[in-house]
């Protein structure tokens, strides 16, 4: 295998190298569509006096 050209190791780095970020983004929105948002209602109204 060391004889092949250094392009084709660069090839396959940026291949894995960009599989690899589009199946994390893709896990990210399945799990950030999956867990509800509960942020909104744990906010607390805060009535401040001077």
């Amino acid at each position: 295998m060391p004889q092949m050209s250094p392009m084709w190791w660069n090839c396959l780095m940026m291949m894995f190298i960009m599989s690899m970020i589009t199946l994390m983004t893709m896990m990210y929105f399945i799990y950030k569509k999956k867990t509800p948002k509960k942020t909104i209602n744990n906010k607390k109204k805060l009535n401040w006096t001077w």
